[in-house]
């Protein structure tokens, strides 16, 4: 079932314009938030811990439930990510700090891409793999449990090699990285090693593992998010590449943190559970 509407929805995004397509999935995605009522509880829970200075005014129940209606909507992108190389989706995605990216990949450096579970994460991989760069995604759950829909996705996705790698295959993503490509790790999943980073006028503790991965690969380091700045119009921000093996692992991890906290801070209301359950 979840395939069969999974198919019907990649066919009317060719028979309707976007802004169309959009107003005509809305009610789709306004009937999920609405189930969302724990989770709304909990995310306006978390936003309310930041200081004023980054969530600025607004009413945070209303802020939290129009932000999780667009984050509803922005997750059918998922269903065509072959065809964000096509104009009229990338137009709706622009990049900022590509070129120190770019610059990095024709010297044949591996990149580590830092990342949160904010802004519109799940669609960071595709988005950079339709521009052309061979990023793959860290994830915790096995391949065994992925879901068919996301297998499809994984499949349509443009781009050589895999999309993502289970922590399982640790070794392979780490290979993935030596052949010169990118690897999107995220900051704000429990680890064995965590460190405390300033957030928002809070502390915040985050895992090294994106960073030790850079040490033990001789990759570069570099924060990257995607947020959406209107509605179905999104930004891919990379951060400077930082040179985790010789600069060292603690001045580095601040610094990606540093620049995260920066370009997540006008998005604060897009920050996810798992960022907030990392504040001290």
């Amino acid at each position: 079932m979840k395939l069969a509407i999974f198919h019907a929805v990649r066919a009317v995004e060719r028979a309707l314009p976007l802004q169309v397509l959009r107003a005509a999935l809305w009610p789709l995605a306004w009937a999920a938030t609405l189930r969302e009522k724990n989770l709304r509880r909990e995310l306006a829970a978390g936003w309310g811990r930041l200081s004023e200075s980054c969530r600025g005014g607004g009413d945070v129940e209303r802020v939290i439930f129009r932000e999780r209606v667009r984050f509803n909507l922005s997750r059918f992108i998922n269903f065509w990510p072959d065809r964000l190389t096509e104009r009229h989706w990338s137009v709706r995605i622009q990049f900022t700090g590509l070129d120190a990216l770019e610059t990095a990949r024709q010297a044949g450096t591996p990149v580590v891409l830092a990342t949160l579970h904010a802004g519109r994460m799940h669609m960071l991989h595709y988005a950079l793999r339709a521009k052309g760069i061979p990023a793959a995604m860290l994830i915790n759950k096995p391949i065994r449990v992925r879901s068919a829909v996301k297998l499809a996705k994984d499949q349509l996705s443009p781009g050589q090699g895999p999309t993502v790698f289970p922590r399982e295959q640790l070794k392979a993503s780490q290979r993935h990285l030596r052949d010169g490509n990118c690897l999107i790790v995220a900051m704000d999943m429990p680890s064995e090693a965590m460190r405390e980073a300033s957030w928002g006028g809070r502390a915040i503790r985050l895992s090294t593992g994106a960073v030790r991965m850079a040490v033990s690969t001789r990759s570069l380091v570099a924060a990257c998010i995607v947020v959406e700045t209107a509605p179905w119009r999104f930004e891919v921000q990379i951060g400077q590449p930082v040179c985790a093996y010789s600069q060292g692992l603690e001045a580095a991890f601040d610094q990606v943190a540093q620049d995260l906290e920066h370009r997540l801070r006008p998005y604060s209301e897009q920050s996810c559970w798992e960022v907030y359950n990392c504040l001290v």
